[in-house]
């Protein structure tokens, strides 16, 4: 796993996450610490998405909380690098870079790896968040399009304009 393929945000919470398991005398980077950093970004990503769901921010960082609460703890000093990525990290990684690679995305991101989580860890499942929720689409130019060269959108953040992008989505099964 390349860290140049991630996100800064990305990077940034599990810079976060190996932080808190120093804190917290743990010598393994955890699913939990990651999922306590992305919650503890501010206006970031995961705790918006979790809110989309309906699942309350409060009880999330709770529940993470308390998770981490159960994971060993070493005695003594801990430094920074005798900290280890879990092999329950190591696989949701692997995963978010696999669905990074499918959806055709050059870096591997926050949603990714909530994705890959939502598959793997009962905590978010019992907060009743799971792959299901995810709505996957895509925006492009139609192969036999008249006029090819690009597509432009705008947005919050993005060009001179400071209007959100707003999607309606309409389901009919």
């Amino acid at each position: 796993m390349d860290m140049n393929q991630m996100t800064e945000r990305l990077r940034e919470a599990l810079t976060l996450a190996q932080q808190e398991g120093i804190r917290r005398q743990q010598q393994t980077v955890e699913p939990e610490h990651v999922l306590w950093a992305l919650l503890a970004q501010e206006r970031g990503l995961a705790g918006s998405l979790l809110t989309k769901c309906g699942i309350s921010l409060e009880l999330a960082r709770a529940r993470v909380a308390e998770a981490m609460d159960l994971l060993p703890r070493v005695t003594g000093s801990m430094e920074a690098n005798k900290v280890y990525v879990s092999s329950n990290l190591q696989e949701i990684l692997v995963d978010a870079f696999d669905r990074a690679k499918k959806m055709g995305d050059a870096y591997v991101s926050i949603e990714h790896v909530l994705l890959a989580m939502a598959t793997r860890m009962k905590l978010l499942r019992d907060l009743g968040l799971s792959e299901k929720n995810a709505i996957e689409f895509e925006i492009g130019i139609k192969e036999d399009a008249e006029h090819k060269g690009g597509l432009n959108l705008f947005g919050s953040k993005f060009g001179d304009y400071r209007q959100h992008i707003n999607f309606t989505v309409t389901y009919s099964g």
